[in-house]
């Protein structure tokens, strides 16, 4: 469960959240308990506070958390406290958990077995966020760089040897950079090509029975793509470029399924996978050492879902790139497709930035960038 922490809290030795059952409080509005210098005594109706040691990366903190039974009229609460660099521990205001994740179900799962059928058609939405600070202070300016696009996914064919996809743009993509007085503007280097990816652009990608990306590549059979390779190199390799970093969000998304097809709660595998980071200018590779592990089960929409964490270390070429992704990934029981993946990675990286107008400058910055793909069963 991730928790937003104080921002003074930076800088910690240890960040933590303590949580309970208690009674509701008499004023909503007013139902803090408030923060202290000394553990809070538990008031009457409480249950025994619990501490869960957190995985915190600023601002936010996770861990895995198992409440208690709630009893009849009673709510959860919690409290975040956390150690500071002097040995002192601080106790932040607790607040009643107005929402919960959807509850995980700890059992074995045997049918963790991915499943396409020829000739079915679906849509991917794919986010690529891109946040660049150069401080590592919460509250420094950020540049933001933002890629959306919309695919059409079809199974041109299937079977043991794995599976073929064909991916087409729906719609034009959109990019656009956000600087950190919140003016955005579309990124002019895409806005010259964009239109032409939707007619130009068939991305082929194999997949192995476990889900892994074997190979990508664009189509060349295409006419039109041919001719403008020959006429217009520079924009049919700006075109081609901008592509290759939608197969590699696509790629650090994907999810590996075990090679036994079964799984136990908090068994883990690992996988390789290739990372774009895309800058205001330029784009940079990466790799991204992954280790999945099987969380539970839940039910959603009517589907059951294998629940399905991921983190990894980042690698980048001669040390220009280092850091660490986390996420978690949906996956529908009944074919082994990914309904949703989100992934966070933040790391340390050079740059090229600049406001509009003026000449690019390379800068040591650290990055966040946030991937989402979502997989829509019916067109």
């Amino acid at each position: 469960m991730p928790c937003q922490l104080p921002h003074f809290v930076s800088g910690s030795k240890e960040v933590g959240l303590e949580v309970w059952t208690g009674d509701k409080p008499v004023n909503t509005n007013a139902g803090n308990r408030p923060p202290s210098t000394t553990q809070p005594t538990p008031q009457p109706g409480d249950s025994p506070h619990v501490y869960y040691k957190l995985r915190y990366i600023p601002p936010e903190g996770k861990a895995e958390i198992v409440l208690p039974e709630l009893p009849p009229g009673k709510v959860y609460w919690q409290q975040p406290r956390w150690v500071n660099s002097q040995g002192q521990t601080y106790w932040a205001a607790a607040n009643p958990i107005k929402t919960l994740p959807q509850p995980v179900y700890r059992k074995p799962v045997n049918n963790l077995v991915l499943r396409y059928t020829q000739g079915t058609k679906k849509i991917l939405d794919l986010t690529i966020e891109n946040i660049f600070k150069v401080s590592n202070d919460d509250d420094a300016d950020a540049f933001r760089v933002r890629t959306a696009a919309t695919l059409t996914e079809s199974v041109a064919s299937t079977g043991g040897g794995g599976t073929q996809l064909n991916l087409r743009y729906k719609f034009p993509p959109h990019r656009e950079i956000i600087l950190p007085d919140g003016q955005s503007f579309v990124d002019s280097r895409l806005e010259q090509f964009k239109d032409d990816l939707p007619r130009l652009i068939t991305s082929v990608v194999q997949l192995d029975r476990l889900g892994n990306i074997t190979r990508q590549y664009i189509d060349n059979n295409n006419f039109r793509l041919q001719q403008l390779a020959q006429t217009n190199p520079q924009q049919f390799k700006s075109l081609t470029d901008f592509h290759e970093m939608i197969q590699q969000g696509l790629e650090s998304l994907s999810v590996s399924l075990p090679a036994s097809g079964s799984a136990k709660p908090l068994e883990g595998w690992k996988a390789e996978r290739h990372l774009p980071i895309d800058t205001p200018g330029r784009i940079e590779t990466g790799k991204l050492d992954v280790t999945f592990t099987y969380l539970g089960t839940r039910k959603r929409d009517g589907r059951e879902e294998a629940v399905i964490s991921m983190g990894g270390l980042v690698r980048g070429k001669d040390d220009a790139v280092g850091g660490r992704a986390d996420g978690q990934i949906l996956v529908d029981l009944a074919n082994g497709q990914t309904l949703l993946a989100e992934t966070t990675v933040k790391l340390q990286l050079k740059a090229l930035l600049s406001r509009p107008g003026e000449p690019l400058r390379e800068l040591r910055v650290l990055a966040i960038m946030k991937f989402r793909m979502q997989r829509k069963m019916q067109l």
